[in-house]
C-alpha cells in the first residue's frame, strides 16, 4: 500500500516544477514520452479513488486496456456523435 502523503515527500522542488509545466503543456509532453517510451496497453493509465461504500476507501488502477474496453461498451448503449464532449 503506497500512502500518496508518503509519496509527496519524496519528490523533489525540480519535478514539482516539471510535473507543473508538463501540465500546462500536456499534450507535447505526452508526445515526447511516447517517442521516447512507448506505452503498452497493460500500462497504468489512471488511478481511481473509491468512496469507500463497501469498506476503506481505496485505489483501483486502470490500464489503458480497461478504459479502451469501457469506452467501447458505453458506445453500445450511448449513441455518441461528435459533438459530444466526455
Amino acid at each position: 500500500v503506497l500512502f500518496l502523503e508518503e509519496l509527496r515527500a519524496n519528490i523533489s522542488w525540480l519535478r514539482r516544477v516539471k510535473g507543473l509545466i508538463s501540465a500546462y503543456f500536456a499534450e507535447t509532453y505526452y508526445r515526447f514520452l511516447s517517442k521516447k517510451n512507448p506505452v503498452q496497453s497493460q500500462d497504468p493509465a489512471v488511478i481511481l479513488f473509491t468512496s469507500g461504500s463497501e469498506g476503506d476507501p481505496k485505489g483501483v488502477v486502470l490500464s489503458h486496456l480497461n478504459l479502451q474496453a469501457n469506452r467501447y461498451q458505453l458506445s453500445t448503449v450511448v449513441d455518441f456523435c461528435s459533438r459530444d464532449i466526455v
